[in-house]
């Protein structure tokens, strides 16, 4: 299983993917899974949930707006849960 951070826009997208890079940040660009939506088309993939509060507080330290968290289960049968 994993997390996906999504955004209302692309340029939101990309300013996670940069500052999580120069953060050091444990997170993958990559295209929103169909069954979470359909937003801005891309989401921040995480699959250390330690990571997730360190990652929310950098949105807050950088005001990158996002949507929601969701879980994404390894059972593809399953819908994915919105974790926050």
């Amino acid at each position: 299983m994993y997390w996906v951070f999504t955004f209302p826009t692309t340029h939101l997208a990309l300013k996670f993917d940069q500052v999580a890079k120069e953060e050091n940040r444990d997170v993958k660009l990559i295209p929103l899974p169909r069954k979470v939506g359909a937003s801005c088309g891309f989401c921040g993939k995480v699959t250390d949930k330690e990571e997730i509060d360190r990652l929310i507080e950098m949105c807050d330290k950088y005001s990158i707006e996002f949507e929601n968290i969701y879980l994404i289960p390894e059972d593809k049968k399953k819908k994915p849960e919105v974790y926050i």
